[in-house]
């Protein structure tokens, strides 16, 4: 067969606080360079996705401390999203984002529906959800592809999901990496002269952070924590990881025909410390539903036919990348997805209209407390946000909630709640409304506060 165009998606696990970055970053002061070739048909996919990353712990975000060579030159070379959203701001949902196109609540809807008809045909349920439903996998297939997994993935065997082959889950996550990356090289070998999607997910710099000194003494004289030095010298490591995949992909030729895009899922956790700088970490990282929880720089690279050097502050979301890549994949699918096709805002100028906020939802979330402790934090709250362009609203199901103007308060340190009242409202009544949407056909459980939006009903 003839060879396809690979497309490297990058994710590493995302938003941890910007270490001096915000909106620049790698390309800023870079002319673009536009592209002088036309995409490739049939591409070939390579996923690439980290665990509890910084969504400033970059180079390319701007970071003083990161070593992140290999990852800085893909955004330099690249386009640059700099205001990306996962949908959640912990692993599990946010991959099968990734996944599947839909957001986790609209995800759960659906294999609800689909166990529903299945138990009326009288056929046994699968035991794990993402069997019932159109994956990347199982779309990309129609369209001629093989896929791999490798790494973390969440949702048991490889098999339920769609892939051909794949790596033992869990112990593969921890594996990848750390002890080898041949099954990946081999899988490259076998598929070189056909398009395939490979889903490669080291749990780097997820602890354990056991990075070796070859790593950590980069940050030697860095002034951290011993906590902070083991988790940089393991993003270092996935760095590595990444700059020897392209080498690979290079040296079979493969790279010329390569989309690389870089994206992260969730906030840095540091798991049994509570004194950690709330800047990085604490209840405004992982499992909160701040913005350090959930967003993501997203990085696009694909020489000749993806402009480079360009940064965007468009507000996108991680259910946007599956309808892009299917539609450089030429995979009629995309249309039934949630998330809006990047393609033409990547390879013109308009903006990505149609995505002026993002709104997500989360349950045991950590406290909202900034200075809370990190023990006993689950159980406690569920809720959603939404962000605009100005604006983050944090809306917890108890009854309490958060607004924070995100141009003059980055750091959501100042709620202004009661200063907008008319503002709150309406995003509430976003929010109400959405999630309506999201959980259409599965009962009459309703969320929202306050009076219910004009013309609602449960």
């Amino acid at each position: 067969m003839r060879a396809g165009l690979a497309i490297l998606v990058l994710a590493g696990v995302a938003a941890g606080v910007p270490l001096g970055c915000a909106t620049g970053g790698a390309g800023s002061d870079r002319e673009p360079v536009r592209p002088d070739l036309p995409a490739p048909d049939r591409p070939n996919l390579v996923l690439i996705i980290g665990a509890d990353v910084g969504y400033g712990d970059f180079g390319f975000m701007e970071s003083p401390v990161a070593k992140t060579p290999h990852l800085d030159r893909l955004a330099a070379e690249g386009t640059l999203f700099t205001r990306g959203y996962s949908t959640a701001s912990v692993d599990r949902p946010a991959l099968v984002s990734l996944l599947t196109g839909l957001d986790p609540l609209m995800y759960d809807t659906r294999v609800k529906l689909r166990s529903r008809r299945l138990e009326k045909l009288g056929k046994p349920e699968p035991p794990v959800g993402i069997a019932l439903m159109p994956t990347l996998p199982r779309m990309l297939a129609k369209r001629g592809y093989v896929s791999f997994m490798a790494g973390k993935y969440l949702e048991g065997s490889w098999q339920l999901a769609g892939f051909d082959d794949g790596t033992v889950p869990i112990l593969g996550a921890k594996r990848l990496v750390r002890v080898s990356v041949q099954p990946v090289y081999d899988f490259i070998d076998a598929h070189a002269d056909e398009p395939f999607f490979l889903w490669f997910a080291p749990q780097l710099p997820q602890l354990p952070y056991d990075a070796p000194p070859e790593f950590s003494d980069l940050y030697a004289d860095s002034g951290l924590s011993s906590v902070e030095v083991g988790y940089f010298a393991n993003l270092s490591r996935l760095d590595a990881a990444v700059g020897e995949l392209v080498a690979y992909l290079e040296s079979r030729d493969l790279r010329k025909r390569t989309l690389l895009v870089y994206v992260s899922d969730n906030g840095w956790q540091i798991e049994g410390f509570d004194d950690v700088d709330d800047r990085r970490d604490g209840p405004k990282g992982k499992e909160s539903l701040y913005e350090l929880g959930v967003r993501t720089p997203i990085v696009f690279n694909a020489p000749g036919w993806i402009p480079g050097g360009v940064v965007r502050p468009d507000i996108v979301s991680t259910i946007d990348l599956a309808p892009t890549l299917l539609d450089y994949a030429g995979a009629a699918e995309r249309s039934s997805l949630e998330g809006y096709d990047l393609r033409p805002v990547l390879e013109g100028d308009e903006p990505a209209s149609g995505r002026g906020k993002v709104i997500g939802s989360m349950t045991d979330v950590r406290r909202p407390n900034p200075r809370a402790k990190l023990v006993g934090r689950k159980g406690e709250r569920s809720g959603a946000y939404l962000r605009d362009d100005r604006w983050y609203y944090i809306l917890y199901d108890q009854g309490s909630d958060a607004l924070f103007d995100m141009k003059e308060d980055p750091s959501q340190e100042r709620d202004v709640s009661s200063d907008y009242p008319e503002i709150v409202a309406d995003f509430r009544n976003k929010i109400t409304r959405w999630r309506a949407k999201m959980t259409v056909g599965t009962g009459p459980k309703v969320y929202y506060h306050g009076p219910a939006p004009k013309g609602y009903k449960p």
